[in-house]
């Protein structure tokens, strides 16, 4: 008896565990997902099956040694796909609601224009890569995003096109 207890219990477990697991994100939760994504897009630009951006030295425009557009520095390329991890961060007003949007990749490389090539690729031993961020504030009276790069360098992130990236 006690068997056929623990059986069905645990059948009515498994029967319904998918739909708590499968259930969609709330619609802020979703919302600020999306306003993570077009904060990532004015930075990186989708090239094929990566995503790209350039660090250019913009530093140096301030100290007059350069002229004209910022030299570019570096490029940073990661492979898809990307995974975003939404998390609601407690203690935000009961109207209101903030999450963090970390972006991962499977792998990334770098061109650097002191060196002319690319690095290899590196997976980081099948973690992700953690390379962008965003802090989402949903709210009754909007959405505010800010996002950084996890990426340091000496100059500013820029959108660059597709053409514009080394070949290699």
């Amino acid at each position: 008896m006690h068997r056929l207890f623990m059986a069905l219990f645990l059948g009515l477990a498994w029967t319904f565990t998918p739909v708590v697991r499968s259930g969609e994100p709330v619609p802020q939760a979703l919302q600020a997902l999306r306003s993570s994504e077009v904060a990532l897009t004015t930075s990186w630009t989708r090239c094929g099956q990566t995503w790209v951006t350039t660090l250019v030295l913009t530093g140096l425009q301030r100290f007059g040694l350069t002229r004209g557009e910022p030299q570019l520095f570096a490029v940073y390329q990661v492979a898809e796909p990307l995974t975003p991890q939404i998390r609601r961060i407690a203690g935000a007003a009961q109207t209101e609601a903030l999450y963090e949007v970390r972006w991962y990749a499977q792998q990334y490389r770098s061109w650097y224009a002191l060196i002319g090539s690319w690095t290899p690729w590196n997976a980081n031993r099948g973690n992700g890569i953690y390379f962008f961020r965003s802090l989402v504030q949903v709210g009754t009276t909007g959405v505010t995003v800010s996002s950084e790069q996890v990426l340091h360098g000496p100059g500013a992130f820029k959108k660059p096109a597709c053409q514009a990236i080394p070949q290699g």
